[in-house]
């Protein structure tokens, strides 16, 4: 049954099809007038959904607003509407406008505002003619004349949609309406009317005949303070206050000032620092924010000013919005509420209780307590390990737990943060937590949040390194600088391809030898081994997000694996990462190809570079400075470690050949590596105070294993893995300076000078003979050769012993 004022609903060519025919249909039933859909560049397609309405929903009118004739020709439009008229007899309704000059801009297409009104003019006497059946000239001398081979259609009123002069001007010439644009303020509204009656004065027609619709952005929210927070987080709403005209501002007695502040801002993509600049009174002016009855007096207001017919449209286009919308609309159209002075957004304040309920609400939904799974199971992981070992502490098991949560709070909290900020999270993202976005929380205040769920996981971190010593500040460094990163600057690596394998490595191997390492004091292979499958499941985790987000990643300019390798690879990684059986040759390609694509950036490779470097550092201080009796194992698992990232993430450290040539030069350049090490231990031992001890401390490592163990570590995952990593992978990326420094600086924690120089001397000398362009599997020879030949077969050590006897 109709309503008492005339009332549509406005809705954005966005979403499911279906959706706005089940919302459409909801309209009918609640008796509104008509349904508006934008034709708005670069979304969907206004035609396509007006036509799914127009054949499944009966009664309701349906409106295109606006077309443009400098994207779609009079010609198509008259057959567009012509057909559309067969599907809903004298049901339809054409906007007709100029489109945004931005817009156009941005496709190239030249505009100005004269030129708008004269096409706008010619469109609508061509679709007359067109409409009547009547034939038209052709474009070019010399060709037939035009011939509508269709029906002449129903009375479809042409609505003028424009908000400048010249367009008001055709508004009271030629048009059956005038339809006021998204973000119109009264005083502007007012004006923009009396151009266009004095206009329809001046062509004889009387222009209070002339129908005035115009769409209304609405956000409906418990209170006015509430929506007003929401809709400054809303990354269209801060582009349609940047885009204001200077006419339209003062009109309504803003200064343009401020606007240019919040379009540079929106240009940068800062939504936090632009939605600061918009005051309340800004967003009053031009959006209608607040409860449903106060949209409802909101609409009643432009009703006042002269709109016949408001449109509502939700800001943000989703169920619990457009419901809101609906009954803000029947209000309205029922006549229960007239204009009324707005209450005091200071008397507006909520109760301590409703205050406290919502706050702790917010912290709760950003916190993402359901996702702590992935925290816990790797903690749980390896306080079995030590329950198993014999070797489980519960007191320390208990703080590695409540440390592992803190800094997943943290984590989360943060990414909360930044993905507000950079743009990725809106109100209608597929996400968990929109407590930032709708403005139940402050980004500040989920800050201060996140720091202080990071200062519980270091002070856990304390307990655990007064119980087992440095190597926890180590963990606790890297998990801080993973976890905070994630999305934080200077890294983000959330945002490039990398953010899956530092998971894998942060969530799987650290966590789960870490908390072993925590729990029992010890460090074991068998944590290493069970740190896999618990990794794999954590990434794959990540990796059904980052799948799911694959068109809102894109679309904020994240470059994460699944934007760059695409939806099949990145089905099929998530395929081989869940389920370890599926794991084939493709899905393998898959991961690997898109790991090392050349289509990333150089700023995503030196992100992936630093924290390459950051692992290798955390991972050469738990070798060194852990207990003695495990520093082979663990070793060994940094060599794995560390080779991994290089051979995932380098396509050439995959390649390397090792045929007869590089043996040949791996052996010579082993050769005179070993003979400038003769020379160094003789110097070390004369120049260096402590040189001969620090000497005998490194030896003293072989008597922790046998020698065909050691030889089996050292030539099959050390050596090869040390030049795959630092010559091959960081070398490669930050240069030989650079990679020979910091393999040096690797070193510096085991508080062994002499050791710190070798390697440094070492790498150096690898280092070179890479940048002169010595294949990287000759060299990977020569690092195996070397070890094995100056560690066990002829160690320095042995031979000074034998000369001084």
């Amino acid at each position: 049954m109709p309503l008492a004022r005339r009332v549509g609903l406005g809705l954005a060519s966005r979403g499911k099809v279906s959706d706005a025919v089940g919302w459409a249909e909801r309209a009918r039933a609640a008796g509104l007038e008509s349904v508006w859909f934008h034709d708005s560049y670069f979304e969907r397609d206004a035609v396509t959904y007006a036509s799914a309405v127009a054949s499944q929903v009966e009664e309701i009118g349906i409106g295109l607003g606006a077309l443009n004739p400098f994207t779609r020709h009079p010609v198509l439009i008259a057959m567009t509407v012509s057909s559309l008229d067969e599907m809903a007899p004298s049901r339809i309704r054409l906007g007709l406008g100029s489109a945004l000059p931005l817009r156009l801009g941005q496709m190239g297409i030249p505009y100005s505002p004269d030129e708008a009104a004269t096409r706008t003019i010619a469109t609508i006497d061509t679709l007359h003619q067109l409409w009547a059946g009547e034939r038209i000239p052709a474009g070019k001398q010399g060709l037939p004349p035009l011939q509508p081979m269709f029906p002449p259609v129903h009375r479809v009123p042409i609505y003028i949609a424009g908000y400048r002069s010249p367009m008001m001007v055709v508004a009271g010439q030629k048009g059956d309406g005038y339809l006021a644009r998204p973000a119109e303020s009264i005083p502007g509204l007012r004006k923009l009317l009396r151009v266009m009656k004095r206009a329809a004065r001046d062509a004889g027609r009387d222009g209070e005949a002339i129908d005035v619709g115009g769409y209304l952005l609405t956000f409906i929210d418990e209170t006015r303070r509430d929506a007003l927070n929401r809709a400054k987080r809303d990354p269209f709403v801060i582009y349609m206050m940047s885009i204001l005209s200077d006419v339209t501002l003062k009109r309504a007695g803003f200064d343009p000032e401020n606007r240019d502040r919040i379009a540079a801002k929106w240009r940068a993509e800062d939504y936090t620092g632009a939605g600061a600049l918009i005051a309340d009174e800004l967003l009053d002016a031009y959006i209608l924010c607040g409860t449903r009855r106060e949209v409802a007096e909101r609409a009643h207001a432009y009703h006042e000013a002269g709109m016949d017919l408001p449109l509502l449209q939700p800001v943000v286009q989703e169920e619990a919005q457009v419901q809101a919308l609906l009954e803000a609309a029947v209000l309205y159209g029922s006549a229960e509420v007239g204009s009324a002075a707005r209450v005091a957004l200071a008397e507006q304040r909520k109760t301590l209780a409703q205050r406290t309920r919502d706050q702790l609400g917010a912290l709760w939904e950003i916190a993402r307590p359901f996702s702590f799974t992935a925290s816990t199971v790797p903690v749980a992981a390896g306080g079995a390990l030590a329950a198993v070992a014999g070797t489980f502490d519960p007191g320390l098991f208990l703080a590695a737990l409540v440390g592992a949560v803190a800094l997943h709070v943290g984590t989360n909290v943060t990414n909360e943060i930044y993905d507000v900020r950079k743009g990725v999270d809106t109100i209608v993202s597929p996400r968990a937590s929109h407590a930032i976005v709708k403005g139940r929380i402050t980004d500040r205040a989920a800050y201060r949040f996140a720091i202080a769920a990071f200062a519980v996981a270091v002070l856990m971190g304390v307990i655990l390194t007064a119980a087992r010593g440095w190597p926890i500040v180590a963990l606790g460094i890297a998990g801080l600088i993973g976890g905070y990163t994630y999305t934080a600057p200077p890294f983000q690596y959330k945002f490039g391809p990398v953010g899956i394998p530092l998971v894998f490595l942060l969530m799987g191997p650290l966590m789960v030898i870490g908390s072993f390492y925590a729990v029992s004091g010890l460090f074991d292979l068998r944590a290493v081994a069970a740190s896999i499958p618990v990794g794999l499941l954590v990434a794959a985790i990540l990796h059904g997000n980052e799948w799911r987000d694959i068109s809102e990643d894109a679309r904020a300019g994240a470059k994460t694996f699944s934007v760059q390798a695409g939806r099949a690879a990145a089905h099929w990684l998530y395929v081989s990462i869940s389920r370890p059986r599926s794991f084939t040759p493709r899905s393998a390609t898959c991961w690997l190809s898109g790991w090392s694509s050349p289509r990333f950036s150089p700023a995503d490779r030196v992100k992936l570079l630093a924290l390459g470097v950051g692992a290798a550092f955390a991972a050469f201080g738990l070798t060194f400075r852990g207990p003695r009796a495990r520093f082979w194992d663990r070793m060994t698992a940094t060599g794995l470690v560390l080779g991994g990232l290089a051979l995932a993430s380098d396509r050439d450290a995959r390649h390397i050949r090792v045929g007869p040539r590089e043996v040949a030069l791996g052996l010579a350049t082993a050769a005179g590596l070993y003979g400038i090490f003769r020379v160094g231990d003789t110097v070390a031992r004369e120049v260096m105070p402590r040189g001969s001890d620090e000497i005998g401390d490194i030896y003293a490592l072989r008597s922790l294993r046998s020698k065909e163990e050691l030889a089996a570590r050292l030539g099959l995952v050390i050596g090869p893995a040390e030049e795959l990593f630092w010559r091959g992978f960081v070398q490669g990326r930050a240069g030989y300076l650079t990679a020979t420094a910091l393999y040096g600086g690797a070193h510096i924690v085991t508080e062994n000078a002499t050791l710190v120089g070798a390697a440094t001397i070492a790498g150096a000398y690898w280092g070179l003979l890479r940048a002169v362009g010595v294949p990287l599997g000759a060299l990977v020879v020569s690092h195996v050769a070397w070890d094995i030949w100056i560690f066990l077969v002829a160690p320095t050590e042995a031979l000074d012993a034998q000369r001084d006897r």
